[in-house]
């Protein structure tokens, strides 16, 4: 296979990562919440904390913008405004307990799902995707270069 072969393999890959993830998400995200409000819980879940700028910068936003919807999820009662460790001058966002619960709620549709899936892998199957897993995780998605 060569480079172009395989740099087609992995759109086809993330693709099909991005596909199944909006699918899910589709049943997963409470119907109170926008698509912006529930990315922007799901990378403050991922994360534990991140500051405006972060986010900014995850979601593709400006900052009035991402000011404007944290000041709804604030009013929500799903994130709050917490100390930055080390600067005290700045501050992050962080899940409050019901953005928590909420989030958990959802990931657990997404297991739920995945589970589903997951039954019909042997036990090899299981040991080989783990291995997939791990391999794209060092050389694909987390590159520092």
């Amino acid at each position: 296979m060569n480079e172009h072969e395989l740099f087609q393999e992995i759109l086809e890959f993330t693709k099909s990562v991005y596909d199944s993830t909006i699918e899910i998400r589709k049943s997963a995200k409470p119907d109170t919440l926008t698509p912006q409000h529930y990315n922007i819980l799901e990378i403050i879940y991922l994360h534990n904390t991140k500051s405006v700028s972060e986010l900014c910068d995850c979601l593709d936003i400006s900052m009035p913008n991402a000011s404007r919807e944290l000041k709804k999820l604030t009013e929500l009662g799903y994130v709050k405004k917490v100390p930055h460790p080390t600067d005290k001058r700045s501050t992050m966002i962080a899940l409050t307990d019901d953005g928590f619960n909420l989030m958990k709620n959802a990931f657990a549709e997404f297991q739920a799902v995945y589970q589903t899936r997951l039954e019909k892998l042997t036990a090899d199957d299981h040991t080989e995707l783990v291995k997939a897993m791990n391999l794209l995780q060092s050389h694909l998605f987390h590159q520092t270069d």
